[in-house]
């Protein structure tokens, strides 16, 4: 006899799998027909930015919360744990946005090595606020992933990945 509510939850996981990598296969197209290579290249320069401020806003905070949560005995030991996790990425995330906003003139010249325009400072706050995004739903998808809730994991990738898929097309056009 098949549980039907083990078949449920699979099923709900696959359809969310399924439209997450579908949506990463529509983005080729988009970066390979509707940008020019110089658009490319910014975009691929600002997705690299993006992740490697992502790993220094991280700060290790993520892989702690995955070898402690287990080693908590209570549930409030487990809850103060959680909201410490997100209270210090929240603080380092606000300071952090407040440097790279203050700074975006240096950084983007940096980062791109060319005029910057309007258009150039606008995808960088895109950027920020991604990189804001990347950092809440990263953490909240690890606990998920503890607490081993596939059906919330899967929405919330989704929801991730479409954010993401509508960053490009906004940045596209």
């Amino acid at each position: 006899m098949v549980n039907k509510g083990l078949l449920r939850k699979f099923l709900d996981y696959s359809v969310a799998t399924i439209i997450n990598k579908g949506l990463f296969f529509l983005i080729l197209p988009i970066l390979t027909y509707y940008l020019l290579p110089e658009e490319y290249a910014i975009y691929s320069l600002l997705m690299f930015f993006a992740s490697l401020v992502s790993m220094f806003f991280q700060f290790g905070l993520q892989q702690s919360l995955m070898t402690l949560y287990h080693s908590q005995k209570t549930d409030a030991s487990r809850y103060k744990l959680i909201s410490t996790t997100y209270l210090s990425i929240f603080l380092i995330t606000f300071l952090g946005s407040i440097c790279l906003l203050g700074w975006h003139q240096t950084i983007l010249k940096l980062i791109l090595n060319i005029t910057i325009t309007s258009l150039h400072k606008k995808l960088y706050i895109f950027t920020i606020f991604y990189i804001i995004f990347n950092l809440f739903t990263a953490v909240t998808l690890i606990l998920l992933n503890i607490r081993h809730d596939s059906k919330q994991f899967s929405y919330l990738s989704l929801s991730k990945n479409s954010l993401l898929f509508i960053f490009i097309v906004v940045g596209a056009i």
